[in-house]
């Protein structure tokens, strides 16, 4: 057993006796898809190594330290577990990684920076929040009256239209009655002026 193994071994006890939460076992299937093993969880807590420079080793350019004894290589399994953490967070536990992130890490981080700012009661039934809930209800309710004072109005001016327009025929329609009346007022004074002629060149004795 290496010195590695030695200390994973002596805080998995440590971990045991303390009783701390850490991530349950993996789904076997989903460990066989992503890396070939059987269980990281025997392997728990990983010895993960870090480094953003890159070092010569051989022929080729690896991420990684340098120290007087050698070369540490970060995506090296033989040198840390820096890939099965990696495969871990990325390939299998992404999801609830990012939900109780959201949930408790996120929701952990804004109680206290409230708190911070003088906000002491912080949770669910505190009063900030709830006069921020009624605020979002008071303004989606004037949003709905809005909508609906909107489409009152345009259902009048549409109504108001259709009236107007009506209002437009019946006056066109009794000027066309009116102008007829008057051609044929002409017309009759026309044959009546025509009659008044035709009796006037003789007379009438009784």
């Amino acid at each position: 057993m290496n010195h590695i193994d030695c200390f994973t071994k002596h805080l998995m006890e440590k971990r045991q006796s303390l009783q701390k939460m850490v991530l349950g076992k993996l789904d076997c299937h989903m460990q066989k898809n992503v890396t070939g093993s059987l269980s990281y969880t025997g392997q728990l807590p990983f010895a993960v190594v870090g480094s953003r420079d890159e070092v010569k080793v051989g022929k080729r350019m690896v991420r990684g330290r340098q120290y007087p004894w050698g070369v540490l290589q970060v995506e090296n399994e033989n040198h840390c577990d820096f890939i099965k953490l990696r495969d871990m967070l990325l390939c299998i536990n992404m999801e609830d990684l990012k939900e109780q992130t959201h949930i408790q890490h996120y929701e952990r981080y804004r109680c206290c920076k409230l708190k911070k700012t003088g906000f002491t009661d912080v949770g669910p039934d505190n009063k900030p929040l709830r006069e921020e809930e009624e605020l979002k209800q008071k303004f989606m309710q004037r949003v709905k009256e809005k909508e609906t004072t909107f489409k009152e109005s345009e259902k009048e001016a549409n109504c108001k239209s259709i009236h107007t327009g009506q209002s437009d025929r019946k006056q066109m329609y009794k000027a066309f009655s009116e102008k007829e009346k008057i051609i044929e007022n002409m017309i009759s004074m026309q044959q009546l002026g025509l009659a008044d002629k035709e009796s006037g060149g003789s007379q009438v004795n009784f």
